[in-house]
């Protein structure tokens, strides 16, 4: 996720990650130069939270690093469990932290002191207990793959003016808990996804191009959300992914709601319970090259108009009530890997599908397989 570049006799840290088209990665880019120097005896005002994290994480001896004056610079150069980067003034603030070899315990509340805190990374830790609140320069945290059982949303994602990115997917021991109001004072968050967390209530309806102008990434599957996918969605132009499968969303899917998202590559609807069409809308996002609507329960035919999705690898139908004739033209769709139709209701005759594509028609009792169809 994050890439990291040391010079060994600055103190250096170096954060890029090397692709182009999306804001999050232009953020990466421009921090640079994490370093630590300070006048022999000083003191880091940082020091009392950074050695309450290291008891909680059960961190107690103190050979690997001269915690004495400044604790930082001590991932990779020291113990290499937990690494810590300060400020380039040399002020002795905290701005990265990261768990590398450790693992276990918890996380104090005392983090919130630190007031330049940027980065928290702490994804697959075994940590439990308490999802502690950051200051207001946090701008990526990610906690994700842990065992934490409590999380306070309200005051967790107020006063986040520089939230970038937050990753707390796969925690599912979390309290019940919902998407606050809040969220919507953090306008450059680009990155959210909060899988099999525990939360619960209505889609979210405030995932709008008006509160998160940059948002690329939408991922809230294998939660209990309920109700319609809001069209608030519908102008997110800037929107590459969006999973929300798994859940116990109903209702139809308008042309409306998903005409406008340009840049969807990923789209992934399983396992809810939507109905109606499928959109035609969909052929109009050129981009696509993944979607899901399997397990739901949408009615009608195919829409003649998505096999003009070029990029297309992956189309998931299976286990709705879908009618009619499968479009011939599916088959010309030249990135095409894999496409289910199972258990549906089509009729007449499975497309001559090239041998390199997997067709998964099996469950159609009115389905003539011609060469193609499969269980």
């Amino acid at each position: 996720m994050t890439g990291m570049k040391k010079c060994r006799r600055s103190f250096c840290l170096y954060r890029a990650v090397a692709a182009a088209s999306s804001s999050l990665l232009l953020l990466f880019m421009a921090v640079a130069a994490f370093a630590v120097t300070a006048e022999a005896g000083s003191s880091s005002p940082d020091y009392n939270v950074i050695m309450e994290l290291r008891k909680s994480i059960g961190l107690t001896s103190d050979a690997d690093c001269n915690y004495t004056k400044i604790p930082c610079d001590c991932g990779a150069e020291g113990s290499g469990l937990l690494d810590v980067r300060c400020d380039l003034e040399g002020r002795g603030r905290v701005t990265y932290l990261t768990f590398q070899g450790a693992s276990g315990g918890s996380l104090p509340a005392s983090l919130e002191a630190l007031p330049e805190l940027s980065i928290f990374e702490a994804p697959g830790k075994n940590l439990h207990g308490a999802i502690p609140n950051f200051g207001e320069a946090i701008w990526e945290i990610s906690l994700n793959d842990n065992h934490f059982t409590e999380i306070v949303p309200q005051k967790l994602f107020e006063s986040k003016p520089q939230l970038s990115m937050f990753v707390l997917s796969n925690n599912p021991s979390l309290n019940k808990w919902a998407i606050p109001d809040a969220l919507k004072g953090s306008p450059k968050l680009d990155y959210f996804s909060a899988d099999g967390c525990n939360m619960e209530g209505p889609f979210p309806d405030i995932f709008n191009p008006v509160n998160f102008p940059l948002l690329r990434v939408l991922t809230l599957s294998s939660n209990s959300l309920t109700g319609s996918i809001p069209e608030s969605i519908a102008e997110l132009t800037q929107l590459q992914t969006l999973d929300v499968s798994n859940n116990q969303l109903t209702g139809s899917v308008p042309d409306s709601t998903i005409a406008n998202l340009i840049s969807l590559w990923h789209l992934n609807l399983a396992n809810n319970q939507l109905t109606g069409p499928i959109p035609s809308a969909l052929a109009g996002l050129d981009q696509l090259e993944q979607i899901d609507l399997s397990n739901n329960q949408f009615t009608g035919s195919i829409p003649q108009n998505i096999a003009s999705l070029t990029n297309l690898t992956h189309l998931r139908l299976s286990n709705n009530q879908l009618t009619g004739d499968i479009p011939q033209n599916l088959a010309s769709l030249p990135q095409l890997d894999l496409i289910d139709l199972s258990n549906n209701q089509f009729t007449g005759t499975v497309p001559n599908f090239p041998s390199t594509v997997t067709v998964i028609t099996c469950g159609n009792v009115d389905l003539s397989e011609g060469k193609g169809g499969s269980c």
